[in-house]
C-alpha cells in the first residue's frame, strides 16, 4: 500500500545497544556508511542507511 524503501542494516551481536541511522548523500550510496559501520561495531544494535527516493536502488 504505502511507499518502500531499500536499507543496508549492519547488525551488532547484542540487541540492547541503540541504533544509529546513517543517511547518505544524494551521490553516494548506502555502502559509503561502512566505514561509520565499522567504527560503531559493537557500541550500536544496527546502521542502516535508507535509499532516497530520488535514488531508490542505491540502498
Amino acid at each position: 500500500m504505502g511507499d518502500t524503501m531499500s536499507v543496508l542494516r549492519w547488525a551488532a551481536a547484542d540487541p540492547g545497544v541503540p541504533m544509529v541511522l546513517a543517511l547518505h548523500g544524494i551521490t553516494a550510496n548506502g555502502l559509503s556508511r561502512g566505514p561509520v559501520a565499522g567504527r560503531l561495531a559493537g557500541r550500536t544494535t544496527a546502521r542502516c542507511s535508507p535509499a532516497s527516493r530520488a535514488r531508490p536502488s542505491s540502498g
